[in-house]
């Protein structure tokens, strides 16, 4: 059953792909002439088994953003807080114009279709996590290597 679903979310994403390919391309223009950088903001996450696999998303902040982040929570403390907790901030100066509309849209998500269709993920699971996350996730962690990640995750879903 499982290599029923698998091969069926990569036909599906790879349909999804030729269908969105005009988005795809609009979207990589705007984040092209929203400012210097890549298109593509590629992270290592963890999947199933706890293999790493690069994850694709639009660029959403500016080049640098993750160097800043230190001396951002340090200039303000209440952020570090939140920082611990949630591993993002909220109002967070580094996200362009534009990469704020792609995250409220959820546009920025757009080409992880391509990790379904590499079979790194499947449309619905557990948001991928990156390693340093793991310790959030205690006793869990062994369910969460399970299954493989998910576009979108089961509490988006029901």
């Amino acid at each position: 059953m499982e290599q029923f679903w698998g091969w069926t979310g990569r036909i599906l994403a790879g349909l999804a792909l030729l269908f969105c390919l005009p988005l795809l391309l609009l979207l990589a223009l705007l984040v092209k002439l929203s400012g210097p950088g890549p298109v593509l903001h590629v992270s290592l996450r963890l999947g199933q088994g706890g293999r790493s696999f690069r994850l694709y998303k639009f660029r959403s902040m500016r080049p640098g953003a993750e160097d800043e982040l230190a001396a951002l929570i340090a200039a303000h403390p209440e952020r570090q807080q939140a920082w611990e907790e949630r591993g993002k901030l909220s109002a967070d100066p580094r996200v362009t114009a534009f990469g704020r509309f792609l995250r409220r849209s959820s546009l920025d998500e757009v080409p992880q279709l391509f990790n379904i269709l590499k079979g790194d993920m499947h449309w619905v699971g557990p948001r991928p996590i990156l390693a340093e996350e793991l310790c959030r996730y205690g006793e869990q962690v062994a369910l969460l290597h399970s299954v493989k990640p998910g576009l979108t995750g089961l509490w988006q879903v029901s």
